[in-house]
């Protein structure tokens, strides 16, 4: 670790995690990443740094994003997309990249004269599951909601969820109102739903693979709830999002 701060340092290490042959990096970034004081969060300058940093999390039972919260750079949704939870990222506009280059050398071949550098800004931070973050500070809430998001696909009983944090259904129904504004089912809606929108997003799968996918029933039942609580029908939600 090199100290840039009162509040921040760069992990160097990380770049020797490039393989599952470095056991030795990997115990020592395993060792530095739990000295830190969480919560925290972490940038990584590719997606592949972060799909492996998620993966020694887990391994080490680091909650993530409650305890660290990850982001990388490059966006490739085959690398963002097969780690869990998901992985949050920077699109850089390879498009764009790509196409100011081809201009670049069209100009030059010309005789033109073009500049030294340029710098084109990121095109956008594609939030996903590894940065969605909540600031809680109440434990028996935290790990309601870390166990939530670990199963929410699953049939979740609220009564044995509110006996494990040492509180009776009502209690923890009203800690989640009160300081999340949701109890804890709609909470695993809200999760359901968003697992939904991400498969409409980006995959080709059809309503009932993805209602199978998402924690619901039929293909039928997620249009019904997904109109109800989105405002529009799956099949909408996924055209405007391929026409943008």
């Amino acid at each position: 670790m090199k100290k840039l701060g009162a509040s921040a340092c760069a992990l160097t290490e990380i770049n020797k995690i490039l393989t599952l042959q470095c056991p030795e990096p990997i115990k020592k970034i395993n060792r530095r990443v739990k000295q830190l004081e969480k919560p925290m969060a972490i940038y990584c300058t590719t997606d592949y740094f972060g799909h492996r940093l998620i993966q020694l999390c887990r391994d080490e039972g680091i909650h993530i994003p409650e305890e660290i919260a990850v982001l990388a750079t490059e966006n490739s949704e085959s690398i963002c997309e097969s780690v869990h939870p998901y992985l949050s990222s920077i699109d850089i506009g390879y498009r764009e990249i790509g196409r100011r280059a081809a201009k670049t050398l069209h100009e030059l071949m010309l005789g033109k004269s073009v500049p030294e550098c340029t710098l084109l800004p990121p095109l956008r931070v594609v939030s996903r599951q590894s940065t969605e973050v909540l600031a809680i500070e109440d434990e028996r809430l935290r790990t309601a909601t870390i166990f939530l998001r670990n199963h929410y696909l699953e049939k979740v009983d609220i009564n044995q969820l509110a006996a494990s944090v040492g509180l009776s259904r009502r209690g923890l129904e009203y800690l989640f109102r009160s300081k999340l504004q949701r109890s804890p089912h709609e909470e695993i809606m809200r999760l359901r739903f968003e697992q939904a929108k991400l498969l409409l997003r980006t995959t080709r799968l059809n309503i009932e693979e993805i209602a199978e996918r998402a924690g619901f029933n039929t293909g039928h039942y997620l249009c019904y709830m997904f109109k109800r609580h989105v405002g529009k029908a799956p099949s909408t939600y996924r055209k405007a999002h391929i026409a943008e």
